[in-house]
């Protein structure tokens, strides 16, 4: 089994516990941050000194694994102070799980699209066959 991300436990910990959807594993950082940065600036970026530093939080919850699955909001806590060098505010996990509510519907429409789009990198010395909806062939010649 593949262990989520922070963002991911987060997420699912908050759909368990309230009305919100989990974000699946397998979708790319580029499509989170494409769908949900930019929300997430408008509702946290108070918390943070620029924006790129929110941007770097963002991508680290996105991409680092969880180390407490079943207290999520522990691994939000130490990415915050990590990325920030402050304490994370009392309000911020409250913040970041309404951040999730509100946006139940795009997370729930990238869950529906991951399985419509794959991000590999692959490399062969024959053609590979990509089969999802119609036959894509890439030939790497051979």
């Amino acid at each position: 089994m593949v262990e989520p991300t922070i963002f991911q436990a987060f997420s699912e910990w908050v759909s368990q516990n309230f009305l919100a959807s989990a974000i699946a594993g397998g979708i790319v950082w580029d499509t989170i941050k494409l769908n949900l940065y930019t929300p997430f600036k408008n509702k946290l970026g108070e918390y943070f000194k620029s924006e790129e530093e929110s941007e770097k939080y963002f991508e680290t919850i996105n991409n680092s694994k969880s180390v407490n699955t079943k207290k999520p909001y522990r691994d939000i806590e130490d990415i915050y102070e990590e990325v920030t060098g402050n304490s994370m505010p009392d309000k911020f996990i409250e913040e970041l799980k309404e951040f999730l509510i509100a946006n139940k519907d795009k997370i729930e429409m990238l869950n529906q699209e991951k399985g419509d789009f794959t991000s590999l990198n692959q490399r062969a010395e024959r053609d590979i066959n990509n089969v999802k909806g119609s036959q894509t062939i890439i030939n790497f010649g051979g």
